[in-house]
């Protein structure tokens, strides 16, 4: 038996068979809360920043099962690299009073 057989209909020799997500985590007034972009409705919460990610982690494990046991394609994530940008408002606004 290979192990397309033995994983089920859902793996298969030619389909990727791991997905990767960005993950959001910031911060509510209740504690954090953690989110992927792709899979909106899918939302962990914890107190803090690593217990909102096990707990997005775990729901997202279990959302992804259900998609493929009802034969869902499970979503790919466009998303291939995040920056951070900064913006330096005290120069925004000296270059606002200028103008």
């Amino acid at each position: 038996t290979d192990r397309a057989t033995m994983a089920g209909p859902a793996v298969s020799a030619h389909v990727n068979t791991t997905r990767r997500f960005v993950v959001l985590i910031f911060r509510g007034r209740s504690g954090h809360l953690a989110f992927t972009p792709k899979l909106p409705n899918v939302v962990g919460r914890g107190r803090g920043r690593n217990s909102a990610y096990k707990d997005f982690k775990a729901r997202l494990d279990e959302h992804v099962a259900g998609m493929v046991e009802h034969g869902v394609p499970v979503p790919e994530d466009d998303i291939v690299s995040v920056k951070y940008v900064r913006v330096d408002l005290r120069a925004l606004e000296s270059r606002t009073n200028l103008l």
